[in-house]
C-alpha cells in the first residue's frame, strides 16, 4: 500500500502546479456553499410572494448534483494527470516498476475515487439541503464516487490529450441528466434513462429504498467492466 500511496501523492504535487486542476478539486466546496446559501433563500422567497410551485420538491437534485460533481471533479484532477503521462509515454515506465500496472491504474483511479467519497460525503452533510439525502448520504456519495471512475475511464479511453480530456469531459456530464429525470418523467419512458447511475440516486430518493442504491451499484460496474478492457490495451501502449 506503500507504494501505492506514495505514487498518489506524486500525481497530487503535480495537481498542485497546475492551477486550473489544483481549483478544480475544490470547485465542489464553493459551490456547496452557493447551493446552501441562495437554493433555500430563493424558496423562502418564493413562498413569500404566495408562489404555488413547490420548490423545496426539488432540493434533492441540488443535493444529488452535488454527490456526484465533487467526486468527478476531483478525479478530473487526476485524470488529466495520467493522460499527461499516456501522451508523454511515462505511464509505460511505470508499470514496469514494482508499481506495476495495477498499482499505477490503482492510484490514479481507486484512490482519488476513494478521498473523493470521503469529500462527497462531508459534502452532503455540511451543505446538503434535503434531510431525505442525508439519510442516504453515505450510499450515494459512494455511487457518485463510482460515477467518477467511470467519467475517470471515458476520459482517459476515448482521449488522447488533455483538451480532447475536456472535450470528453463535457460528454460525461452527460450522465448527470439521470438526476431530474425520475422527478419530471413519469410512467416507463423514465426507465430508458435506467442505464445511468445517476437515475438510481434519484430513484432512491423518491422510492426511499436502498434496492435503487444496489441497482445503481450493479450499472455501475457494467460501466466500468465496459470501459476497463481499452484502459488497460492503452496503458500498455
Amino acid at each position: 500500500m506503500k507504494k501505492y500511496l506514495q505514487s498518489f501523492i506524486l500525481v497530487f504535487r503535480q495537481i498542485k502546479s497546475d492551477y486550473m486542476l489544483f481549483a478544480a478539486c475544490f470547485a465542489p466546496v464553493f459551490l456547496g456553499i452557493i447551493i446552501k446559501i441562495f437554493v433555500p433563500m430563493i424558496n423562502e422567497n418564493l413562498i413569500a410572494k404566495g408562489s404555488e410551485i413547490a420548490f423545496s420538491r426539488y432540493f434533492p437534485i441540488f443535493d444529488l448534483f452535488l454527490a456526484i460533481i465533487a467526486p468527478v471533479m476531483l478525479s478530473f484532477a487526476f485524470t488529466m494527470v495520467m493522460l499527461e503521462e499516456i501522451d508523454d509515454k511515462v505511464a509505460r515506465y511505470f508499470i514496469v516498476t514494482p508499481l506495476g500496472k495495477v498499482g499505477y491504474l490503482f492510484s490514479r483511479l481507486v484512490l482519488p475515487a476513494f478521498l473523493a467519497l470521503i469529500l462527497s460525503i462531508a459534502i452532503l452533510w455540511f451543505f446538503g439541503i434535503s434531510a431525505v439525502v442525508h439519510h442516504f448520504a453515505i450510499g450515494l456519495a459512494f455511487l457518485g464516487a463510482l460515477q467518477a471512475i467511470i467519467v475517470s475511464l471515458m476520459i482517459v479511453a476515448f482521449s488522447s490529450n488533455k483538451l480532447e480530456g475536456m472535450a470528453v469531459t463535457k460528454l460525461g456530464a452527460l450522465f448527470l441528466l439521470g438526476i431530474p429525470a425520475p422527478f419530471f418523467i413519469t410512467g416507463p419512458t423514465q426507465y430508458i434513462i435506467g442505464v445511468l447511475p445517476s437515475y438510481w440516486m434519484s430513484k432512491t430518493i423518491i422510492d426511499k429504498s436502498p434496492l435503487c442504491i444496489i441497482i445503481g451499484f450493479l450499472i455501475s460496474i457494467i460501466w466500468i467492466f465496459l470501459l476497463q478492457k481499452k484502459i488497460v490495451q492503452k496503458v500498455s501502449g
